[in-house]
């Protein structure tokens, strides 16, 4: 089967209804897109790995990357090769000692592993033919993703719980800060005071006076 490679246009959030992420797959060598819902966790993990964000410990799927090739296995791709009922379903296609073979995962897993292994992301033609939509343009798609960002910077500053807020990675958060207005950041600032996540709160001043020094 012909098979299509993606790359990794952006996140954005979901319904506020939904503890979810939205991750927005672009053709390589076309205008079609191939969105698909994560978890939070994951859409974090991507972030970081989009955003190259390092920390002192590694991560889990940092980890994972380091493990394998230290014994010497290659990830060869990432292959979404199934959809059906809502679901996407991936390979992570590996190649240890000659030999390739392909490992049943989830697809924001292998994502998040492909980005910090520099692995390419295909999609078998028949699933983005199936469920793909078709932009005019990746200026346009990009522009989509911005607007759906600002519109979403008040779910992001007021309607986030404090007990969603401390489940979040503040390093995640601190992605979406950019986005934010002045208001919304001193908002957020408030709230994160109220509920003592005080790491946060420092990134949030450190935006806050990053804009004001300009």
């Amino acid at each position: 089967m012909a098979k299509i490679e993606l790359e990794v246009s952006g996140l954005m959030p979901s319904s506020p209804s939904i503890n979810a992420y939205a991750i927005i797959l672009i053709e390589k060598y076309g205008n079609r897109t191939l969105p698909m819902l994560i978890g939070v966790a994951e859409a974090q993990s991507i972030a970081i790995a989009i955003e190259k964000i390092s920390y002192p410990r590694p991560l889990t799927h940092d980890l994972f990357v380091q493990l394998i090739k230290e014994i010497d296995i290659r990830i060869v791709e990432v292959l979404i090769y199934k959809y059906a009922e809502g679901i996407f379903y991936a390979y992570l296609v590996i190649e240890y000692n000659g030999k390739i073979k392909r490992i049943d995962a989830r697809p924001s897993d292998c994502i998040a592993i492909a980005l910090r292994a520099n692995a390419p992301i295909f999609v078998y033609e028949y699933i983005l033919d199936e469920v793909g939509n078709i932009f005019e343009d990746k200026y346009e798609i990009n522009k989509n993703i911005s607007e759906d960002d600002e519109g979403n910077a008040y779910d992001i500053s007021q309607d986030l719980s404090l007990e969603k807020l401390k489940d979040m990675d503040p390093q995640f958060i601190k992605t979406r800060l950019e986005i934010l207005s002045i208001e919304d950041l001193q908002l957020l600032l408030d709230k994160c005071i109220e509920g003592e996540l005080y790491e946060l709160a420092s990134l949030i001043r450190d935006e806050i006076s990053r804009r004001e020094q300009k």
